[in-house]
């Protein structure tokens, strides 16, 4: 596979002249198998210097060179065998590391990189990153996540940083990269780093940038379904603080053009849909909570002190019957409401049960003398 590249690359790059992008030597270093071959320091350093004249001014020459005339054919050739040249050369350096392989490693990297930046309109972005670029730049997002004082996490929650950096580990756990995801990381991160300084919580914050960046690891966005679940009210109903989140969500201003997975739904679309199915929820046991409750059918147009006092009297009397006046009261006040208050509490009632005033009296004394009025017309 090696000498096929070696060929076609040379064909692309053709020597004319004293021109040649990579020299017969750098190539032949590299597919030489185990049996590096042994070059005097003259060689070396020539094989080097050619190898340091991967740049746009050899592009151009090797276009003339080799007659190419589709600019996108030639910048895929060459980044297609430069992918296939830095994987080969990190498998040779995990054998045996040398500083020749080392320096012409950082030769094809600079080379993959000036394609990337001089050439970015034929470049392949979708490309799957040369393992070892990869995992510089992986090295260098680490540190960026943290923890440590270089992070740009630095004094938020540590289940952030980390949920963060797992992330990062699962985008390359079945294959390499590709430059989006890369530049994509190197963005974010450094979104996160210009967001940040100022006052409030500074992990919201970064929550926020995260969600407007879209961020859409499927970790991320179950912590923050976790961190909104252990915010919810340990009674009662949430359907108020699950409306607050929507809200503060709402806020969040999704950038166009970025996406962690450009397959997946948005991170704020799904954090929205959670929302709504909670809110949903909530409303639904809310109503069903209502509905459980019975509705009185006893609306009195007497106050509730007045109502206490003629509940002690039907009781002391003897037309109502109980061995637990608190029983009573509590059964009572479910099926009970007056016209000035509504529903009656049952402590309300249970207070006023025991008191007596002369207005609550004088008042029951006239509706007693309208029963005792209504009673003697019965007779009739």
């Amino acid at each position: 596979m090696v000498n096929n590249l070696y060929f076609t690359l040379k064909t692309c790059f053709m020597e004319e002249n004293s021109l040649v992008s990579v020299n017969n030597q750098l190539f032949h270093a590299i597919s030489a198998g185990d049996d590096l071959p042994h070059l005097s320091k003259q060689e070396e350093k020539e094989a080097l210097e050619n190898a340091n004249k991967l740049s746009l001014r050899f592009m151009r020459d090797a276009i003339r060179a080799a007659g190419v005339k589709s600019m996108s054919l030639l910048v895929h050739m060459a980044q297609g065998g430069v992918y296939a040249l830095l994987n080969y050369v990190h498998r040779r350096q995990m054998k045996n590391k040398t500083k020749l392989l080392s320096n012409i490693q950082d030769a094809l990297t600079r080379f993959m990189y000036l394609l990337k930046d001089d050439f970015t309109g034929y470049f392949d972005h979708s490309y799957s990153m040369p393992k070892p670029v990869w995992l510089s730049v992986k090295e260098k997002l680490l540190v960026a996540i943290g923890p440590g004082e270089d992070s740009v996490f630095e004094g938020m929650e540590h289940e952030l940083v980390d949920v963060v950096k797992n992330s990062l580990e699962e985008v390359s756990l079945h294959k390499i990269p590709n430059f989006i995801m890369a530049d994509y990381w190197t963005l974010l991160l450094e979104k996160v780093r210009t967001t940040l300084p100022g006052s409030g919580n500074t992990t919201l914050r970064a929550i926020f940038t995260l969600i407007a960046y879209n961020f859409n690891s499927g970790s991320f966005m179950q912590y923050i379904a976790d961190r909104y679940m252990a915010a919810l009210p340990q009674t009662g109903n949430a359907l108020e603080q699950w409306n607050s989140n929507l809200l503060h969500l709402n806020r969040v201003i999704e950038v166009p053009g970025y996406a962690l997975f450009t397959d997946h739904r948005s991170c704020k679309q799904s954090l929205t849909d959670l929302m709504k199915m909670e809110i949903a929820a909530c409303a639904f046991t809310k109503e069903g909570e209502e509905r459980m409750v019975p509705k009185p059918f006893l609306n009195y147009t007497i106050s509730v002190p007045q109502l206490a006092m003629f509940t002690r009297i039907q009781v002391e009397a003897g037309m109502l019957e109980t061995d637990n006046i608190t029983d009573l009261i509590k059964r009572l006040s479910l099926h009970c409401s007056t016209k000035r208050t509504g529903n009656v509490s049952d402590d309300s009632l249970l207070r006023k049960y025991y008191r007596t005033d002369r207005a609550t009296i004088s008042i029951l004394l006239d509706y007693n003398a309208k029963m005792h009025n209504l009673l003697k017309s019965y007779l009739v």
